[in-house]
Order: C-alpha cells, then structure tokens, then sequence
C-alpha cells in the first residue's frame, strides 16, 4: 500500500469495521463457510456433522490476510479477508459496508469495485 494518507486511513476503515464485525454477521460467515466446504466436498479430516454450532467452524480455519478494495464511491467500506482451513483449502469472505457479500475461494472476484452492495 502506498503512503498516501487517503489510502491509510481506507485501510484503517476496513480494519476497525471487520474488528467490529457483528455476532450476527459472524454466525452468516460461520454458516457460508460451513456450506462452501460440503458444498466443494474439500473437509477431508473434519467431521462436519459433530459441529454443533456455526461458531464451531472457526476451530478448524483461520484467517490471516485482510485485503482492501479500493472504490470508487468514498462512502463504501470493501475489504476481503482471506484464510485457510484444516481441510487444505484456501476460503475467504468478502464484506462491503458492513454486509456479507460471498463467502467461498473464488473471493478475488469480490475485489472489483462492481460487485453489489
């Protein structure tokens, strides 16, 4: 990221809206990743069926990068967060002001400034 003092704040933005991520919003994530993972049949060595709660999904991945997306609208907070799972596959979620957008590994595709509200 360049030393623009725009972008650094944009970063700052993206970063305290997913520190504020809600409960509600959180369990969406946990309850998309869940279907992704049956969905992709990629849960080699975790047994989905003994989840007994969404939430539960986060002891078995990880997340370790939060990508910004630049928009061309300066009221729209985008960002991606890009993780990995004990199953060996990448997933991510992108978020756009405070929304869930996708949930999945294709979520490069969510960093166009084009992707709906």
């Amino acid at each position: 990221m360049s030393s623009n003092p725009d972008s650094n704040e944009y970063a700052e933005k993206c970063v305290e809206a997913f520190n504020n991520l809600t409960e509600t919003i959180i369990y969406e994530i946990c309850k998309e990743i869940i279907h992704h993972v049956k969905e992709e049949e990629t849960y080699e060595g975790i047994e989905l069926s003994s989840l007994d709660n969404p939430l539960d999904i986060l002891n078995h991945c990880w997340f370790t990068t939060l990508y910004i997306c630049a928009t061309t609208n300066d009221n729209d907070i985008a960002y991606i967060v890009e993780g990995e799972g004990d199953w060996g596959n990448l997933i991510g979620f992108a978020i756009k002001n405070n929304m869930l957008v996708h949930v999945g590994d294709d979520y490069f595709d969510y960093m166009e400034d084009d992707y709906p509200n």
